[in-house]
């Protein structure tokens, strides 16, 4: 059984391990290393081989096994890095979805949840390569409330996608909606199941807006529906003109230069929304924002470079906005 089944088992173990000296328990952690290392190889016969107190399936045997080790790791020698669980790995990352996966399917629900609140996982960078990082304890501000994109598709911090000068941008689409949808579908899995029903307004319409992601910073990247979603927010909450143009201004950079040349209909249906949503809000964004906005789809419409049909952004806005258009 997973030790995370019961919290106080946790504590017990804890407090044990705390009490000993620092440099016992360095040798502790190596130990169970070792032992983590070989933990998904074939098990051989013991002499305990016929001791089952509970009868389970190998891959859950394997599960619970593997969890306990990974749980007394962290907490015998503090922070560790899955590098150090996956040393010959070239993506340690990937290595620990697989194990979680594996944790996730295999472990009753009070041993996977245990689980997840008593180790945390950090997203950092040693230097170009993606790297988690585990400890014990959720501290505040755990988990993130922003998933970083670059993260995810491990773009490091001297990779091409990120924007080094004013006016540079790239864009990517990593994922697609319909596979998205169907594997939730065929895994059955309700948590799955919350986050594709939430998404199904845009899936009709705006599929790719979910899975294309626009960087116009060195450090994040948004999806389109990302977004939109905080456009929506930001206009109907009570917030001020500088946050309500922070959000218009991330939606007018997709609009001018955002999605596949060969995505028009997203491409079309997104700039529709954001002019008509501009025009609701137009007497509450700082007249200073709207003029940047006019003159950035001017440019836009004449330096279309990249197969954005700039121009046809420019004739919408003329319809949809002319107040806009000659300020």
């Amino acid at each position: 059984m997973p030790l995370t089944t019961r919290g106080t088992v946790i504590s017990f173990l804890a407090e044990r391990l705390e009490a000993l000296p620092g440099d016992h328990r360095k040798i502790l952690q190596s130990a169970l290393l070792e032992l983590f290392y070989d933990a998904l190889s074939p098990r051989h016969d013991t002499r305990y081989s016929d001791y089952l107190p509970l009868e389970l399936h190998v891959p859950a045997r394997y599960a619970a096994y593997t969890a306990n080790l990974v749980l007394m790791i962290v907490l015998a020698g503090g922070p560790v890095t899955c590098s150090s669980l996956f040393p010959h790995s070239r993506d340690a990352a990937l290595e620990w979805r697989n194990l979680a996966l594996l944790w996730r399917s295999q472990l009753r629900t009070e041993g996977w949840s245990g689980l997840v609140n008593t180790i945390a996982v950090e997203r950092v960078w040693d230097h170009n390569r993606r790297e988690l990082l585990l400890r014990a304890g959720r501290e505040p501000g755990y988990p993130p409330q922003r998933y970083d994109p670059f993260w995810g598709v491990a773009n490091g911090p001297d990779d091409e996608k990120r924007v080094r000068g004013s006016g540079s941008f790239s864009n990517w689409v990593h994922l697609d909606y319909e596979d998205m949808r169907s594997q939730a579908h065929f895994t059955a899995d309700m948590q799955d199941d919350v986050s594709i029903h939430a998404l199904e307004p845009f899936a009709e319409h705006l599929g790719t807006a979910i899975t294309t992601f626009h960087s116009y910073w060195y450090d994040r990247s948004v999806s389109a529906a990302n977004a939109l979603i905080t456009l929506w927010l930001t206009s109907s909450l009570d917030s001020s003109p500088d946050e309500l143009a922070a959000a218009y201004d991330t939606c007018l950079k997709i609009s001018v230069s955002g999605f596949a040349p060969y995505d028009t209909q997203t491409r079309r249906l997104f700039r529709t929304i954001f002019l008509r949503q501009v025009s609701s809000d137009y007497d509450r964004l700082p007249r200073r924002w709207l003029e940047l906005a006019a003159q950035a789809i001017m440019k836009g419409s004449k330096e279309d470079q990249y197969g954005h049909d700039g121009a046809a952004l420019l004739r919408m806005a003329n319809e949809i906005l002319p107040a806009l258009m000659v300020l």
